[in-house]
C-alpha cells in the first residue's frame, strides 16, 4: 500500500481453535472448486513428535550432545560410538560427528597426508643438501623406528592420536632426522678421508652422540612444560 509492503497474517478467531479437533472444522477446497470440511476426508490423532524436524543435507537430523566420562578419552569414545552405530543403524541411515570431535576425525584423517609431505620436503631437502639421492634414503631409514616407538608409547599409556600428538611426531620426524644427518654427513668426511664404511658409521655415531643427546634433551626440556602444564586444554593434551 503506498509503496510500501505490510505483511497480513490471516487466523481463525480464538474460539475456533481452542482444541486439535477444531482443525478438522476447517474447510478446504477441492479440485473441483468446492468447499470440503477436513474431518469429511481426514482423521486427526495426536501423537508424540520433536517440536522441530532438522535436516542435514535433505537428510532428517538428530543431535546428540555428550561428554567424556572420567578415565576415557576422546579418541576411545569415538571408537565406542562408531562401533555402536554400525550395530544399531538401518540401511540409508549415517552418523556425523560436529564441534571437537568432527575436528578430531578430520586431524586423524589427514595424518597420513602431512606424514606423507613432510617426509617428501625432507628428501628433497636432503637431496639438494647431499647432492644424492642415496644419503636421504639412509637418514630417511631412522625415521620408522621412531615412529613406532611413538606410536608404541601412546598406546601404553592409553592415548590416542589428537592434534597435539600428531604435531609431537612431526617433531620427532625432524629431531631424528637431524640427528641422521649429524652421523652421515661426519660418515662421508671420514670416508673422504680415506677410512672404510664400518669405521667411518662406527667413528661418526661416538664422536656425535654428545651434540645429538644435546639437540634432544633441548627438545625434551623444552616441551615439557606444555607436558605437565595443568591449565586450560590441558585434558585436551593428555587424551
Amino acid at each position: 500500500h503506498n509503496g510500501r509492503q505490510y505483511k497480513v497474517i490471516v487466523k481463525v478467531d480464538d474460539r475456533h481453535r481452542e482444541k486439535p479437533s477444531d482443525i478438522g472444522q476447517l474447510y478446504v477446497r477441492g479440485n473441483d472448486g468446492a468447499l470440503v470440511q477436513l474431518n469429511n476426508i481426514v482423521t486427526i490423532k495426536e501423537i508424540p513428535a520433536p517440536e522441530a524436524l532438522n535436516h542435514v543435507d535433505r537428510m532428517r537430523a538428530v543431535t546428540i550432545s555428550a561428554g567424556l566420562a572420567d578415565g576415557f578419552t576422546l579418541g576411545q569414545a569415538l571408537n565406542y560410538l562408531d562401533e555402536t552405530s554400525k550395530a544399531i543403524i538401518k540401511p540409508g541411515m549415517r552418523t556425523a560427528y560436529a564441534g571437537e570431535s568432527k575436528t578430531f576425525t578430520e586431524s586423524n584423517r589427514n595424518l597420513s597426508l602431512t606424514f606423507a609431505l613432510a617426509l617428501a620436503v625432507i628428501f628433497l631437502v636432503l637431496a639438494a643438501q647431499f647432492e644424492s639421492f642415496r644419503h636421504p634414503w639412509i637418514i630417511l631409514l631412522a625415521v620408522p623406528p621412531a615412529v613406532s616407538g611413538a606410536v608404541l608409547s601412546l598406546a601404553a599409556i592409553d592415548g590416542t592420536l589428537t592434534i597435539y600428538s600428531q604435531i609431537g611426531l612431526v617433531i620427532l620426524i625432524g629431531l631424528v632426522t637431524k640427528n641422521a644427518i649429524l652421523i652421515v654427513e661426519f660418515a662421508n668426511q671420514l670416508r673422504e678421508r680415506g677410512a672404510d664404511v664400518s669405521q667411518a658409521v662406527t667413528e661418526a655415531a661416538v664422536v656425535r652422540l654428545r651434540p645429538i643427546l644435546m639437540t634432544t634433551c633441548a627438545t625434551i626440556l623444552g616441551a615439557l612444560p606444555l607436558a605437565v602444564a595443568t591449565g586450560a586444554g590441558a585434558v585436551g593434551r593428555r587424551q
